[in-house]
């Protein structure tokens, strides 16, 4: 079990009147992330998630998919998101944004992390009969 909190309001108080994040993950393969905020300024906040994986958006949740496992983020109803597909030297970086409007409130992101087994990992990479998809290899 994995929790800490952070009051990142000093630093941001043109932006923030309060900003407190907590990360609680009650097994390795959860994780939440909470942002209590009230804003000094603007409509509303984004949270962020940097990837290089591919990225599906799916109704009320964001996947990524990896060779061995599945990333979920899930996405409150009241959000809408965003995905922002950056240059880097080598390739692309997925900026996925959790947007959720209001000057006050809570942002809270589930994640979970699912370790394929070799019978799932063997249908998602198509290998029943034919290549692996590119995002796989």
């Amino acid at each position: 079990r994995f929790s800490a909190r952070l009051d990142a309001t000093r630093g941001w108080e043109p932006y923030y009147r309060r900003w407190v994040r907590t990360w609680e993950s009650p097994a390795p393969d959860r994780l939440a992330v909470r942002d209590d905020y009230a804003l000094a300024c603007g409509t509303g906040v984004e949270f962020y998630w940097n990837t290089r994986q591919e990225v599906e958006i799916l109704p009320g949740r964001v996947v990524l998919r990896g060779r061995t496992g599945l990333v979920t983020l899930t996405v409150p109803a009241d959000c809408t998101v965003r995905l922002e597909e950056l240059p880097l030297l080598e390739g692309v970086q997925r900026r996925i944004a959790i947007c959720r409007a209001g000057t006050r409130g809570r942002l809270e992101i589930e994640v979970t992390i699912e370790d394929l087994d070799s019978e799932h990992r063997r249908l998602a990479l198509g290998m029943a009969g034919g290549e692996a998809p590119a995002i796989y290899r």
